[in-house]
């Protein structure tokens, strides 16, 4: 059995003489009432109820009795929860201010509340701001609108409180014992004063024998360091309580819960943990769903919230075939939209060819699409939207056909109470839309922090000020470092910096931090029998140091505390978990019908295995959402501006005739048309500001090109976009050419390109950039030379090779035909692999191989070492 988390001897007198013990939070209430429990039991069957509170839920009780006396000085005044006083923010800077962001209601209340706890009002702040003259501007009309709704805060009610005492209402306790409180504000303070003739803190007596501190390279290896000690710690005595303290848990929990796992798994252990801090209720499966299924019925959402609840386990979509899913989910990301409204999600899942079973399981969808105006009015009262939220996730499925398991039922109890809290905004006597509806029910889902029920824990991680008062046997706390601890000072935004300090608010005052922090550091060590401070020696590139509290500490080693810890988990280690076979790919057979064009040749020649994958497994990536154009829509405008431009001209005659002006005519005008095509599939470009911005780039590099075109011999177009068929090492293969000239009786092949390229790229027995020297292997009669036409923006050029001299600036190189004759072995040979089945994982040329990062996962290329040095040791052992 696990011994309590508290020493009862500390509180038994006072409760035994029926006296109120106040606590800082509802943890230090529960593990005080668990102790006297297990105190109780040992001696009795029944016993009273300690008379033991945290503060917030003593002042509950205090109003309820006031309330039952039927207090004048209450009556009819509605006590706002945090939901309603960011509501009510939000409105009175919506009325003084429409054009700030409504973020700033946090804030704001935030400061009005700090000066409440403080006894503080603004007229108190002698200096003034810009930032304080617009607060006191919103706080006024905070004030009327609370007036008006008669209203309170939940400070208002403490003061309501102390009157209650003041006039009698309330009786006086003999003593008030409080516990667990690093600083108390002078409005509790005043209410503890007021409601009591004694007030006695509780402190726990030292139990400490054993504190050491050690350092540790980082943050990584000190939670490792940590959560292995812990368990190595649980092995040898199961029955004792051992501790965690991670100051910034709040932000780690899910990395501290990683690690945590990791080290009982690596120690073939397993054991309950309670991690303190919970996980907002917006990030909970259960509730995001919910969230997410409502938002995306009612209004545009992008593709990462259409995913989530197409594949979530939660509603009715996971009832449907895996294909389906699949195929919805590819037409939304090759429609590469940002966004997607309803209608745009059904034409993607239910295809017209889509079967009568998942077409009758979609009806409630088809139906929300069809009647979503008369479905979803445009202003209603907080419960008429929590009503219909409640119907029309259960139309949808939610929660799932499963049972739910413990976590889940927990998750959608939370989720039923967030709607009460919702519908109970109907006290302020207001309708709103549904946009605003769905962003008060995430807000509230955001600030709402779920915490899973679990059984009794050995091991406890908690959060600095959580773990305080707290009675462990073995207590280990992290960042001890001097940068976080004690914690830099956290100024109010609104509030005048010497106003703060001055009156001693929260984390204004350098002194007031490091007295708290000693406090800390004395709590911990009173309530642990052993204690271990650590502190990382670095963190990225900044070199950290111990916190100058726990310098006299006596210093121990990582290996003294933690003789089996892993640098890394074991079974990332354990490379036996698989069976590794040498094998080679197929050759390519007639029956494979694959499309093979120039970027066939390129794959190869850069890496074997990742052409196979590309082209023969047919392995893409996945199209992402973007707002933009891509560089790849960018150089299809910019060729199909070119082509529509030398269709019109034909030759370079025809564009000397042309006046500066009808040329410039030409150029806007085409770019303006073919800008308006490609913006029936591009939303982007229906926009003014974006299609001008994007008009005004290909303007200026068009006509850069054509300046420099004008320099250029006399020529004619042959053709434009030809299509090309060839055969090599038996491999069909079709393309399209740009562009090819005729200078002077002879042939130049011209490709357009929108970034960097050099002729070096053809070089070798593998080129880098094949293209041009397989149109060159593929046209009959023989060309006399191949360019590419650089169109990039401060880099206008041609780059390419002829026999004689047909492009400007041309470097001098070896007879074309026997680069041509290079050229047709080269490409013979990257077919003849490809055909055969020539895979290797083998990097030609570094910087191809780089822009194909998505197929790490397949070719494993970063496990090359590991692989290749198992299948040396599998070779010796046959």
């Amino acid at each position: 059995m696990l011994p309590p988390l508290i020493d009862i001897d500390n509180f038994k007198q006072a409760i035994e003489q029926g006296r109120l013990v106040i606590t800082a939070n509802q943890r230090l209430q529960a593990v005080i009432h668990d102790a006297w429990s297990t105190h109780c039991a040992l001696t009795s069957t029944a016993w009273y109820t300690p008379r033991v509170f945290s503060i917030d839920n003593w002042i509950n009780e205090l109003w309820k009795e006031l309330q039952d006396q039927n207090f004048s000085n209450i009556s009819d005044n509605i006590v706002l929860d945090d939901h309603q006083v960011r509501f009510y923010w939000e409105r009175a800077i919506k009325i003084c201010d429409s054009d700030h962001d409504l973020k700033y209601a946090n804030t704001a209340a935030r400061t009005h509340k700090l000066l409440q706890k403080w006894l503080l009002t603004t007229d108190d702040i002698v200096d003034d701001s810009p930032s304080l003259s617009i607060f006191r501007k919103w706080q006024n009309t905070y004030k009327h609108l609370l007036k008006k709704n008669k209203s309170i805060t939940p400070e208002d009610r403490i003061n309501k409180i102390i009157d209650a005492y003041e006039v009698g209402s309330l009786s006086k306790e003999l003593q008030i014992n409080t516990y667990g409180f690093q600083s108390i504000p002078p409005l509790f303070e005043q209410l503890l004063t007021a409601s009591s003739t004694s007030l006695h803190s509780v402190q726990s007596p030292s139990t400490n024998t054993n504190t050491k501190k050690i350092q540790v390279k980082d943050g990584d290896e000190e939670l490792r360091a940590a959560t292995s000690w812990a368990t190595s710690q649980l092995l040898l005595q199961p029955n004792q309580r051992i501790g965690i303290i991670v100051p910034d848990l709040n932000n780690s929990i899910e990395k501290v819960a990683r690690i945590m796992d990791e080290s009982l798994h690596d120690q073939n252990h397993t054991a309950v943990v309670n991690i303190s801090a919970g996980t907002s209720l917006l990030k909970t499966p259960i509730v995001s769903t919910a969230i997410d299924l409502i938002q995306c019925i009612t209004s545009k959402s992008n593709l990462c919230e259409w995913l989530h609840i197409l594949y979530s386990p939660h509603c009715l979509f996971d009832q449907l075939p895996l294909q389906i899913l699949v195929n919805c989910e590819l037409q939304l990301r090759n429609s590469r939209k940002s966004e997607f409204n309803l209608n745009d999600f059904c034409f993607a899942l239910i295809p017209t060819d889509i079967d009568q079973e998942a077409r009758t399981l979609l009806s409630p969808l088809i139906r929300l699409r069809d009647l979503r105006r008369e479905i979803f009015p445009s202003k209603q009262t907080f419960t008429e939207w929590a009503q219909l939220f409640i119907s029309t996730l259960a139309d949808l499925g939610w929660p799932g056909k499963r049972s739910l398991d413990t976590l889940e039922y927990q998750q959608k109890e939370s989720w039923q109470r967030l709607l009460s809290k919702f519908s109970s905004l109907d006290s302020l006597n207001t309708k709103i839309g549904i946009t605003n509806a769905i962003r008060q029910l995430k807000q509230m889902a955001n600030d709402v922090i779920f915490h899973p029920k679990t059984e009794e824990a050995p091991i406890q991680i908690l959060g600095m000020l959580e773990g305080t008062g707290i009675k462990f046997d073995q207590l280990w706390i992290t960042e001890l470092d001097s940068h976080h601890f004690p914690p830099q000072s956290k100024l109010d935004s609104i509030l005048p910096v010497n106003f703060q300090r001055q009156h001693f608010m929260p984390h204004s005052n350098p002194d007031r931090e490091l007295f708290l922090a000693k406090q800390l550091i004395s709590d911990f060590t009173n309530n642990s029998q052993t204690l271990v401070l650590s502190h990382a020696s670095m963190s990225g590139d900044e070199k950290l140091f111990p916190s100058p509290l726990i310098t006299d500490v006596y210093s121990s080693s990582l290996s003294e505390l933690c003789y089996d810890m892993q640098p890394i988990p074991r079974r990332l280690n354990n490379c036996d978990q698989t069976h590794l076979f040498e094998d080679s790919a197929p050759p390519l057979s007639d029956q494979e019908t694959i499309k093979i064009g120039t970027l066939m040749f390129k794959n190869q020649s850069a890496c074997p295995f990742n052409a196979f994958a590309i082209h023969r497994l047919k392995s893409e990536s996945l199209q992402e959402s973007t707002i933009g154009l891509t560089a790849l829509d960018r150089g299809s405008i910019l060729h199909e501006v070119m082509f529509k431009l030398w269709k019109k001209w034909g030759n370079s005659n025809e564009l000397l005739k042309l006046s500066d002006a009808v040329l410039q005519t030409d150029i806007t005008d085409n770019i303006t048309n073919t800008l308006y095509d490609w913006s029936a599939h591009h939303p982007i470009l229906r926009g003014k500001i974006f299609s001008q911005l994007e008009q005004t780039r290909l303007e200026k590099l068009v006509w850069q090109w054509i300046v420099n075109e004008k320099t250029r011999p006399t020529f004619v177009i042959n053709s434009l976009e030809a299509k090309k068929n060839l055969e090599v090492a038996g491999i069909k293969v079709a393309f399209r050419i740009d562009r090819i000239d005729e200078v002077d009786n002879k042939f130049l092949i011209i490709d357009y390109k929108s970034g960097s390229v050099k002729p070096t790229d053809w070089t070798g027995d593998r080129p880098r950039d094949p293209q041009l020297p397989l149109y060159v292997s593929a046209l009959t009669p023989a060309v006399n030379g191949c360019a590419f036409a650089q169109l990039k923006t401060g880099n206008i050029k041609f780059f390419g090779l002829s026999d004689s001299g047909l492009i400007p600036y041309e470097k001098n190189h070896e007879d074309w035909s026997s680069l041509i004759n290079k050229w047709h072995d080269s490409i013979d040979k990257l077919a003849r692999e490809f055909a055969t089945g020539h895979a290797d994982v083998e990097i030609f040329h570094k910087s191809s191989f780089d822009f194909q990062t998505d197929l790490l996962p397949l070719n494993r290329w970063p496990e090359e070492t590991l692989i290749n040095k198992k299948l040396s040791a599998l070779k010796d052992d046959l």
